[in-house]
């Protein structure tokens, strides 16, 4: 395990949990258009925007349609299906309504395996805090189930619903094409294993650099390693972890910048707790 030697603090003793090249073999990254590079996490200029990724059930059902409700965060280009789980023919069209009128307003005809694009019929975008169904459409599926537990979030776009007949939503991986490339933000979480020799959460430390823009850091804790909840942020180096010791802590790291010429960074974070 990555840490570093043991120290007191106040009659305390404390071990830290440290990132510093970011492929760490106790490390976890979760990567929303960022990427490592020179042991740096940073904005990934090759990214078209956010992923998000369900669990497969192990039961099926036939289903003429399944897809998802998703709201943007930021405006889209495009959404595409990564991965699916029909299992009998490929139904006829990827399909995508506008929610709040009910109007379809995009489709592409299924002639190969994923991954199926759609977008906008009149060349237009995804709007930010509008919802649009994306589906299939065609073709009496059986479809798998999907366990989805909305919302599902990301850092462009968030699954918020089903479409059919749940939970046999037929896709288990969706991305987006962001409208303004090369991006802007990006998001990437870090955690570790949550230690067994725990008394208390002391402090974050961490080394960025900005480069004119933002690079703004989050804590997050869990009581279960599932639904995790904002407590902290943006925190400064020192700043004390106020979490319960017997629950996971990880962060939320936020870059962003108005000049896609420079490039903020993470360059090493570390959690530290008392034994």
């Amino acid at each position: 395990m990555a840490q570093m030697p043991e120290t007191t603090v106040s009659g305390s003793v404390g071990k830290i949990d440290s990132a510093e090249s970011f492929d760490e073999s106790d490390l976890s990254l979760d990567l929303q258009v960022a990427t490592v590079s020179g042991g740096s996490i940073e904005i990934d200029d090759n990214a078209n925007g956010s992923k998000i990724g369900l669990p497969i059930g192990s039961s099926a059902s036939d289903e003429l349609i399944g897809g998802f409700v998703i709201n943007p965060n930021t405006d889209l280009d495009s959404v595409t299906v990564l991965e699916n789980q029909y299992q009998n023919d490929a139904p006829d069209y990827l399909k995508l309504r506008d929610e709040e009128t009910n109007t379809v307003i995009g489709q592409t005809s299924i002639s190969s395996d994923t991954p199926h694009t759609v977008s906008p019929d009149d060349g237009s975008n995804l709007q930010a805090g509008s919802s649009y169904g994306i589906y299939y459409e065609g073709n009496t599926q059986n479809f798998f189930a999907i366990n989805a537990t909305f919302p599902e979030e990301s850092l462009d776009f968030d699954i918020v619903d089903g479409v059919g007949n749940g939970p046999y939503y037929d896709m288990s991986k969706i991305g987006v094409t962001r409208a303004s490339l090369p991006p802007e933000s990006a998001r990437a979480y870090v955690s570790w294993d949550t230690p067994t020799d725990i008394y208390a959460w002391d402090r974050v430390k961490h080394q960025t650099t900005p480069d004119g823009e933002s690079v703004a850091i989050f804590v997050e804790e869990s009581a279960d390693g599932s639904t995790w909840t904002e407590i902290a942020g943006p925190v400064s180096r020192g700043d004390r972890l106020p979490a319960d010791p017997n629950n996971q802590v990880r962060y939320r790291v936020e870059l962003n910048r108005s000049d896609t010429a420079n490039n903020p960074t993470l360059d090493a974070i570390y959690r530290r707790w008392l034994i």
